[in-house]
């Protein structure tokens, strides 16, 4: 296991990613198509990504670019990026950013319940947290030390089970960890695991803003309570799904551009007047 070490200043700066990290998608999605024995979430998506052809010669190039010590960009060139984004990843890019949006969620919760020690704890499977060592598995055996820098806990659709990857980006480290719930990737999300991941009631929420309205007028439409459209609503716009403006006393939401590739073909125009909405 790699031990990482850290200061009283470290502690204060271990921050959760924003959101999904392309530049890590693309890279660790590149060696699962050149490996001989890929893990199996990642079959059905090679399957379908080898039959095109089109991203294997792209894939040999990011393959070898573990760890990131240059921009992508640089190493592989914009249209080759480009290529392989539209190739191998693009069709299922918005299902990929909501399982890391849900895995981030749920690090954040696990953070606001039981501290950052909950978090470091379950950072990764068969982490070790012992003030102030963290011990990673699936990394070679050894001493890091964060040196005040803090620690970016950026969570991949496309890091495997059981490994990690610890690298230091300008003057902080950033590791690199799987999503616990992975699950299979496909292109849209259909109704059933778009429930499963942010709830059947947001699901309701997210097609009910594809005719914009303020929050009233939402939850008149889905017939739910005004605090429960707004505390789904938050969440949603916090995850990009929708655009929430406010004007005056009111806030009004309308689905985004990923919310519609999200829905796919079960974007609906018309809204079921009586839904529940907890």
């Amino acid at each position: 296991m790699l031990r990482v070490h850290f200061t009283p200043a470290d502690l204060g700066h271990v921050m959760l990613a924003p959101g999904v990290s392309s530049t890590w998608e693309m890279m660790l999605s590149a060696q699962h198509l050149q490996s001989d024995s890929p893990p199996r979430r990642y079959a059905e998506w090679r399957v379908r990504v080898a039959r095109s052809g089109l991203a294997a010669p792209v894939a040999t190039l990011l393959a070898g670019c573990l760890p990131p010590a240059r921009s992508t960009s640089q190493l592989c060139g914009t249209q080759t990026l480009d290529h392989y984004w539209e190739s191998a990843l693009a069709p299922y890019w918005p299902a990929l950013q909501l399982r890391v949006a849900a895995d981030l969620q749920e690090r954040a919760h696990r953070q606001a319940v039981g501290g950052l020690s909950a978090l470091l704890q379950d950072i990764c499977r068969g982490a070790v947290w012992a003030h102030p060592v963290l011990r990673v598995p699936g990394l070679p055996s050894g001493d890091v030390r964060l040196e005040g820098g803090g620690l970016l806990v950026q969570p991949a659709y496309f890091c495997p089970p059981g490994r990690a990857l610890l690298v230091r980006h300008r003057d902080r480290h950033v590791l690199v960890c799987p999503v616990a719930q992975a699950g299979r990737l496909l292109t849209g999300a259909p109704d059933a695991d778009l429930a499963r991941l942010i709830g059947p009631a947001r699901v309701e929420v997210l097609r009910a803003t594809q005719i914009p309205g303020t929050t009233s007028e939402i939850a008149e439409r889905l017939g739910t309570s005004v605090p429960s459209v707004s505390r789904h609503a938050g969440a949603l716009a916090a995850a990009h799904l929708i655009h929430s403006r406010r004007n005056g006393r009111s806030v009004t939401h309308s689905i985004s551009s990923l919310g519609v590739e999200l829905l796919g073909t079960r974007a609906r125009q018309s809204i079921a007047p009586q839904s529940s909405v907890a």
